[in-house]
């Protein structure tokens, strides 16, 4: 009788102590028995928590900005913010056209030609509308974002070393984000190099492209290449 009256508080004990550890609870109790991996689940729990807070927040203005872009498209955004700083450029004296044109932030809107213009927003538009259908336009203005930060920044370093660094108006570092971002994710993809005809793999203009901004030490770019990689792995 006493046997069996112990075995039921040994049970009953067994299933308060499981209610605790479940429900998160952390007594004197529950302190002697709570094994190491759990405390370590808990942690990586709380960690990937505070990760999906972060998405959620990025995606949240993310799809407030798109509200502003025309058609709710990133790349179509983008191309009228090209001809918004091309109108300034023309019209601004030209003190604050020298400006808008060096600065590392506005400089990757602004063109000093309108050749510029249409060539920079044909390769947005021919490569940017395709990638916005695979992932979204969310995705795509995350890209562009992403690629504008780390070219500023990179820009902004380079400059006290040398002035000149700046001068490199053009959609640069946004191109560069879209097409290594597709290079990253699927290398054996093809681009038509207009007005060619040609289907060239993604990985030869990656290399192309790396070969030519080393070269002339184009620093926005490298902005764009880093941003492709790292979004490419989201």
């Amino acid at each position: 009788m006493i046997g069996s009256v112990l075995e039921a508080d040994l049970k009953l004990n067994l299933k308060i102590k499981m209610f605790l550890l479940r429900n998160g609870v952390r007594n004197s109790i529950t302190k002697q028995i709570l094994p190491f991996s759990k405390k370590r689940l808990l942690h990586v729990e709380k960690r990937s928590f505070s990760f999906r807070n972060y998405r959620n927040l990025l995606d949240q203005a993310s799809e407030l900005i798109l509200k502003l872009c025309p058609g709710r498209s990133a790349i179509k955004g983008l191309i009228g913010l090209n001809c918004l700083f091309y109108i300034l450029y023309l019209f601004a004296p030209k003190e604050q056209a020298y400006i808008l044109s060096t600065n590392c932030v506005t400089q990757h809107f602004c063109h000093n030609s309108l050749f510029q213009l249409i060539i920079d927003s044909g390769i947005l538009y021919l490569v940017g509308n395709q990638l916005e259908k695979m992932r979204g336009s969310r995705y795509v203005l995350q890209i562009s974002a992403l690629s504008l930060l780390l070219a500023s920044l990179l820009l902004s370093q380079y400059h006290p070393n040398n002035p000149k660094m700046r001068q490199r108006p053009g959609n640069d570092t946004f191109i560069r984000g879209l097409i290594f971002n597709i290079i990253f994710t699927n290398p054996s993809a093809q681009f038509i190099l207009f007005p060619l005809p040609i289907p060239i793999k993604a990985w030869a203009i990656g290399i192309i492209a790396i070969v030519f901004d080393f070269l002339s030490f184009n620093v926005s770019a490298y902005g764009g290449m880093l941003a492709g990689f790292l979004m490419s792995g989201i």
